[in-house]
């Protein structure tokens, strides 16, 4: 009887211990990763920032398989307004998000300090 009762304890040590080692040791999927490969074609144009397809964040959202994605990018200073918002939300989504800055170039070669935000609603 004595015997039968440590085999038991033993199984349960192990499988409780094989239970916790698997768990802690399973791959975590990464966060996807957003692309802003778009922003380096950006330009103004005729006081508008130009160079994004205005269907970019739908088909790159087909093609990442996110919900939604949304991108936002406008000058900053107070000479100049220029502004560029394309995508929409979804609501009780979770979200990637990028953001940084960047220089535009309009056609008389000015440049422009920018600040971009790319948000993919998984």
């Amino acid at each position: 009887m004595e015997t039968m009762m440590a085999m038991m304890i033993v199984t349960i040590a192990i499988s409780a211990f094989m239970t916790v080692f698997t768990y802690t040791n399973l791959e975590q999927s990464e966060p996807a990763e957003i692309s802003t490969d778009f922003l380096d074609g950006l330009s103004i144009r005729n006081d508008r920032i130009i160079g994004l397809d205005k269907d970019y964040p739908e088909k790159e959202s087909i093609r990442k398989g996110y919900d939604s994605m949304t991108v936002c990018i406008r000058t900053v200073g107070s000479i100049h307004d220029y502004q560029l918002e394309l995508g929409k939300p979804t609501n009780g989504s979770d979200q990637i998000i990028k953001n940084g800055n960047i220089i535009l170039t309009s056609e008389s070669g000015e440049r422009y300090a920018a600040v971009y935000e790319v948000i993919a609603f998984v």
